[in-house]
């Protein structure tokens, strides 16, 4: 089984080689989320954000000394007018091909449950790409469940 761990700096060169795989992914599944670079200068200021704040949590899923997960989230605020007054959202999670379907990603979300539970946080949001099969049949098996429909057009 993976050791599921807050990530240190030590680990964003390997955290940010998973996103960029993810990253290659989301752009086989949909042209508008082609990277213009490889944005490793961009992930690693946006890593380093989850490290160091309190309202956001980075982390990494290890096997031996081999990094072969990470997952983000982020301790949110609705407006005043909503009953529901704090979320958590997960932004990202990765678990590499190798190593799915073994309860990593589900060990990694009983992680965030406690630090959520610990800010008294109840609800929360994520999103998936409609053209991602994968991840959104791996929320559902984890509970999740559509709430909310974007659209978008491209004009021409």
């Amino acid at each position: 089984m993976a050791l599921i761990r807050p990530a240190k700096i030590k680990d964003l060169p390997e955290v940010i080689k998973m996103r960029i795989e993810l990253g290659k992914y989301f752009e086989k599944i949909d042209n508008c989320l082609k990277m213009e670079n490889n944005g490793e200068k961009f992930f690693n200021r946006f890593f380093k954000g989850f490290i160091y704040s309190k309202k956001k949590k980075l982390l990494v899923a290890e096997v031996g000394d081999k990094l072969i997960g990470f997952g983000c989230a982020s301790l949110m605020k609705k407006d005043p007018i909503y009953y529901i007054k704090k979320y958590a959202h997960i932004n990202q999670m990765y678990i590499d091909e190798r190593f799915r379907r073994k309860g990593i990603a589900g060990e990694m979300l009983k992680v965030f449950y406690k630090w959520f539970k610990q800010n008294k946080i109840k609800y929360i949001e994520l999103s998936v790409l409609c053209a991602n099969a994968i991840g959104r049949n791996a929320w559902a098996k984890y509970g999740f469940e559509d709430f909310l429909i974007r659209k978008r057009k491209i004009l021409k």
